[in-house]
């Protein structure tokens, strides 16, 4: 048995660049459209012991649930904390040296400081929606995606 499946217009995009004070700011938004679901009756109307069947004539996920949309934004600070360049002679350094990846090499001990936030604007995203006809939950969301989310974070690299 066929049926559509999936939201059927996605749209996502990320946007980076560096601000002042060598602050890395980072933001992303993905929006869709709403998830079929299938509509149901709630009874046994053809006697095989269960009670997902459809009514006559209604196609699998015929109904559609409301779009998607959620912000995030993230702030990183990168810290150098110990150098282990050795300055031979004015001018000149040598030492211990990782290959590039972060605007040039990277030596000694770096301190990352991040903001995260999900779901910035705090949107409520529904989920899993009930298309029983017998349900008192008839037409509406079972569960929704978490609210927003800000966490913050240090790391070391050495």
């Amino acid at each position: 048995e066929w049926g559509r499946f999936g939201a059927r217009r996605r749209f996502s995009s990320s946007f980076n660049l560096r601000i002042p004070w060598n602050i890395n700011a980072n933001t992303g938004m993905t929006w869709n459209s709403g998830n079929p679901y299938s509509l149901r009756t709630g009874k046994d109307d053809n006697r095989d012991t269960n009670t997902n069947d459809r009514p006559s004539g209604v196609p699998r996920n015929s109904l559609t649930g409301p779009g998607f949309f959620e912000m995030s934004m993230d702030f990183s600070k990168s810290v150098q904390l110990r150098s282990d360049r050795v300055e031979l002679r004015e001018g000149v350094t040598s030492g211990p040296v990782a290959g590039g990846g972060y605007y040039g090499q990277r030596t000694g001990i770096r301190m990352t400081i991040t903001a995260n936030a999900r779901n910035l604007l705090n949107n409520v995203n529904f989920q899993s929606f009930s298309g029983v006809q017998t349900s008192s939950f008839f037409g509406r969301a079972t569960r929704a995606r978490n609210p927003r989310q800000i966490s913050l974070s240090v790391r070391f690299n050495f």
